[in-house]
């Protein structure tokens, strides 16, 4: 049997050597690479949890103004109200009393 050349051994192994180095400057930037988009993935779904939440803030605060609108539209006192407190308008020869509060002296 033939003996394997020394300077053939050698190559063989400092090849095998820098293969095995490659792969793992490789394996530890992919684990990177994916430990980064994991956190990536984990911000996103925190900002659309919170997104959801203001949405569903807006939509209730939607539906109440939606049912203040409709009274607005159908009931005639809910509007007279809207009208006299928001507006200040009153009725032809009605009179509106201000109660203003009265300072006491001490004595």
């Amino acid at each position: 049997m033939k003996r394997p050349d020394k300077t053939l051994i050698t190559t063989v192994l400092k090849s095998s050597r820098l293969f095995w180095a490659l792969t793992a400057v490789v394996i530890v930037l992919s684990c990177l690479a994916v430990t980064k988009g994991t956190m990536q993935m984990v911000w996103a779904q925190d900002e659309v949890a919170a997104i959801q939440a203001v949405n569903a803030k807006l939509k209730a605060k939607n539906s109440i103004l939606l049912r203040k609108v409709e009274s607005l539209k159908t009931d005639r006192a809910a509007l007279e109200a809207i009208i006299r407190q928001d507006l200040g308008m009153i009725r032809p020869n009605e009179v509106v009393y201000v109660e203003t509060a009265i300072a006491t002296a001490t004595p």
